[in-house]
């Protein structure tokens, strides 16, 4: 897998490297850090809460969205990207136009970080798993996700 992660992290080095303007982000936003009472949303676990690049936190909730069929979660692969889709769909038509630019890129790298997890806790398909986090990565990058 070496050749594929150099280059994987290379693509994401090399992209990242353009000016973003800072805004407000969550900084570990993921599906558990966020509350529903009815019509009300709270976040939770704002240790990371700083100014990045915004579409990280959108990307960061769609790697945890669409590799939930990898975890403990039992939600099926379709509704995992139908989830998905209609997530990115709604936080796309609500922010700069220009920001959905960066999702493959900020997307892949996300993914990429995923696999420390798998990789520290080595439980069983754990190579599997990151195989599949670095082919969705890949082809993030390839454009043929976002």
């Amino acid at each position: 897998m070496r050749p594929r992660i150099e280059k994987i992290a290379g693509a994401v080095v090399a992209g990242l490297r353009e000016e973003v303007s800072p805004a407000t982000t969550h900084g570990d936003f993921k599906p558990d850090h966020v509350l529903l009472d009815g019509d009300r949303l709270a976040l939770v676990d704002l240790d990371g809460f700083t100014e990045a690049d915004p579409v990280e936190d959108a990307a960061r909730i769609l790697a945890h969205i669409t590799s939930m069929p990898l975890r403990r979660y039992a939600l099926p692969h379709d509704r995992a990207w139908t989830y998905a889709r209609t997530f990115a769909e709604e936080y796309f038509a609500h922010v700069p136009e220009a920001w959905r630019d960066r999702l493959p890129l900020v997307y892949a790298g996300a993914l990429f970080r995923m696999t420390s997890g798998y990789l520290r806790r080595q439980q069983s398909d754990w190579s599997d798993k990151i195989e599949a986090l670095l082919e969705e990565a890949e082809d993030s990058l390839a454009g043929r996700v976002w």
